[in-house]
């Protein structure tokens, strides 16, 4: 993370992650490195150590200082290149660690038990924090810090809102030694370890190799990945979904067999039998009437979150797809696509785990035509069991986009899947939620 590499076209001549109020590692040598003109002299000192530095034809320069024993007195990183200088001060020397993982590292100390007394004392001037913005890089992290990561003192103010369990470990075991310590979090909850990795790490494994390519093609043609991606969700869509095959999602197709039920609430929880506890793929449906004036209008389909995985049709044709448990669906329509008198919106839904179905309020379940009128969807809703969990396949994953995809990977944990579906119109991003911790 440290020696990520800069992208930044004006680059100062040391590394963002060189700041005030840092601290630098005992007992090893101090790397210190960052840009100049190319092939530019560069002088560092800290202290009374200094050491020259030539920049390579890139730009990139890399010191080596003597290693140095814990201390709290302030040092003061001085670069040099012509006439561009650079310092940074307050620099303590001392163990610096990083603490990264899911949401249970990723929980504040604001929320922590006894937090207001906790926080108020969380005053240690030799106690440093540095907070990593979270932020998505299709090919790897290219510049770090963002420009609001910032080395800070612990004090309450840093440190309501740090890594309760970071803090505490960092505060223990400063007040134990004496020894300054700098705390780096860098977590994101939800996140499966592929999220983490490298492309060559994922070459090397071997088995990722679709991922691999699909996540090249993005780089080169989003577009192109994003059209290829659509074609393999629809085939597993296919081989997976009994009522897809059946032409669940048309228009003309007889759903009065089917139970009624209102659209809110997870489907374990309300009252059906057959959904208490299921896991896996059920359809729903329902009906509105258009007058011809409406019906030439176009719209937005407001449908509140589906857990975890939607492909909504309306009129027997795609209008979207999305994956999250906890992410509105709000799908819009071109003129043309509604009729007058009856229409039919159908949906699919794969739950993975925990909760499943659409839920919210009923009431906010509408559509929006381009008029601003609102068309109530708070009727009874049909539905149908398709598939349980056990007889799907786990979907391929889009290897972009939020970092709780994995880069091809289904995780299963307890019985749950993570998964993301792109429907016929192309890859809507979401969030995935593997079950319902971490």
């Amino acid at each position: 993370m440290l020696c990520a590499e800069s992208q930044a076209q004006e680059r100062p001549l040391l590394h963002p992650i060189f700041q005030d109020h840092a601290v630098l590692q005992r007992g090893k040598p101090i790397a210190v490195w960052g840009w100049a003109e190319p092939g530019a002299r560069v002088r560092v000192t800290l202290d009374r150590a200094a050491r020259i530095a030539r920049a390579g034809a890139d730009g990139r320069w890399r010191v080596d200082l003597p290693a140095r024993a814990a201390s709290a007195a302030a040092l003061t990183l001085r670069v040099e290149s012509g006439a561009a200088a650079q310092s940074v001060s307050d620099l303590l020397v001392g163990d610096v660690y990083l603490c990264s993982g899911q949401s249970n590292m990723e929980f504040q100390t604001r929320y922590a038990t006894n937090a207001g007394v906790e926080v108020a004392a969380g005053h240690h001037p030799n106690l440093r924090l540095f907070q990593v913005t979270r932020r998505i890089a299709d090919d790897g992290p290219r510049a770090l810090p963002e420009p609001a990561d910032r080395w800070a003192a612990a004090s309450a103010e840093s440190v309501a809102d740090f890594s309760a369990v970071c803090y505490f470990f960092g505060r223990d075991l400063h007040l134990q030694t004496g020894v300054p310590i700098g705390l780096i979090h860098a977590s994101w909850g939800g996140t499966i370890i592929e999220a983490w990795m490298s492309e060559r790490a994922f070459t090397q494994l071997g088995g990722y190799d679709e991922a691999v390519a699909l996540m090249q093609q993005n780089r080169a043609d989003p577009g192109a990945a994003r059209r290829r991606f659509t074609a393999l969700m629809e085939s597993w869509w296919a081989e997976n979904d009994p009522g897809g095959r059946a032409g669940w999602f048309a228009p003309d197709f007889d759903d009065g067999a089917w139970r009624a039920i209102m659209p809110q609430g997870f489907w374990e929880s309300i009252g059906e039998a057959p959904l208490a506890g299921f896991d896996g793929i059920a359809w729903y449906r329902t009906e509105f009437t258009l007058t011809a004036a409406q019906a030439a209008l176009g719209g937005r389909f407001e449908l509140g979150p589906a857990d975890d995985i939607d492909a909504t049709y309306l009129n027997g044709r795609a209008i979207g797809a999305m994956s999250g448990w906890d992410q509105p669906r709000n799908y819009d329509v071109a003129p043309g696509a509604l009729r007058a008198g009856r229409n039919v919106l159908a949906a699919a839904v794969l739950d993975s785990g925990g909760g499943g179905g659409f839920w919210g309020p009923a009431d906010a379940k509408l559509l929006r035509l381009s008029d601003g009128s609102v068309i109530p969807l708070n009727n009874v809703w049909r539905y149908a069991i398709s598939a349980p969990l056990g007889a799907v396949s786990a979907p391929p994953q889009a290897p972009w986009g939020r970092a709780e995809r994995a880069c091809g990977v289904v995780q299963r944990h307890g019985g749950a899947a993570c998964a993301l579906w792109a429907g016929g119109r192309g890859l809507v991003s979401g969030r995935i939620q593997c079950g319902r911790a971490g």
